[in-house]
Order: C-alpha cells, then structure tokens, then sequence
C-alpha cells in the first residue's frame, strides 16, 4: 500500500511536471511580437475567418479580407442571422444588411459606436488581428500583447504556419468592454491553415 501511495504521488508530480512545462511553452509562444514584427508589418493581404465575442452579446462569425487601403468584413448572427457587409478605410465606411445600404465619410470608429452603440475600434483591430500594434499610435509592450489607446490586447494563443506565428485567440478589453476573437482559419500570402 505505502508503495502504490509513493507511485500515486510520482504519477501526480509527473502530471504536474508536464503540464507545468506546457505552460510555460504556451507562454513563450505568445511572446511574438519582437520574432515577427518586420514579417507581419509588410504584410499586404490577409484574411482570416473566426468568431468573435462582445460581453453581453451573442457570438458574431466574421470573415475579414485586408488588402492595401482597405478592410472588408462580413458578420453574421447565429444561424447567419443579421448578415452584414462592413467595408472600410481610413475616411469611409459602407455597411450594407442585404436591403439597406449605409454610407459615412468620417471616422469608422465613431460610426461603429453609433451604430451599434459599443466601442468597437476597427481602425486599430486591421493591425491588432494580426499581432501589430497601430503604426500611428504610441503602445506599451507587454509580456503576451501591448496596451495601446487605453485598450489591453492579449494574445491568449498564438499557431504557427510555415514558420508563422498568426493570432488564433485573441481578447481586447477597454473599461467595461470585453472582446474575444478566436481565429479559425488564416490566408497569409500563401500561408493557409
């Protein structure tokens, strides 16, 4: 008996021991900012389709297709309830739900937070999505994201493609606004996973 106890204890230590490690090896592999920051800054296109989670809100899927000088994004409820098509610059924003279709010269930031009445800021995800901080604007780097205009982005999971490192799991949280992306699937020059 007092063997099978010791046995018991090392099996429990190993388990520790291993999920320790993994631990720290997931902490490591968020850290990628420094690795891929000349990569990921002269990217040209991109896209990814995921899901993405506003506190309080159902679950939105999003498909977001960059390319230089514009972002287009389209969103949807559950069961594609609510579709929408969002496309926008820096100066302009066009968001079409099938019947409608809405324009807006000005900031899409502002329009957004008219529309939907939550801060959501889309002029800074283009380049947080993909683990940039804005070029624009000063950021504090921290150990597995950045703060940036006040918000907190976390890269909660990072996947490696091709050599890689692409955000899979991603929050962002300013005030009382949390938001979680999680990032099913990339299309990065080339690279699809």
């Amino acid at each position: 008996m007092f063997m099978s106890l010791i046995s018991r204890h090392r099996y429990l230590g190993l388990v520790f021991l291993i999920l320790a490690g993994c631990a720290e090896n997931s902490k490591d592999s968020r850290d990628f900012l420094n690795n891929n920051f000349a990569v990921l800054a002269n990217l040209k296109t991109w896209s990814f389709r995921g899901r993405l989670g506003i506190k309080g809100q159902p679950v939105i899927d999003i498909n977001w297709e960059h390319r230089v000088g514009q972002d287009s994004l389209k969103l949807s409820g559950p069961l594609g309830q609510g579709a929408k098509e969002v496309t926008f610059s820096d100066d302009y924003i066009q968001v079409k739900d099938g019947v409608n279709k809405i324009e807006s010269f000005g900031a899409p930031d502002e329009f957004i937070q008219k529309r939907l009445g939550i801060e959501v800021p889309v002029s800074h995800l283009r380049y947080w999505v993909i683990g940039l901080p804005d070029p624009n604007f000063a950021y504090l780097a921290e150990k597995n994201g950045f703060t940036q205009t006040n918000w907190k982005v976390e890269y909660q999971q990072v996947s490696i493609k091709s050599g890689q490192s692409l955000p899979h799991k991603v929050q962002f949280e300013r005030n009382n606004i949390k938001l979680k992306l999680f990032i099913d699937q990339w299309g990065i020059d080339g690279i699809t996973n």
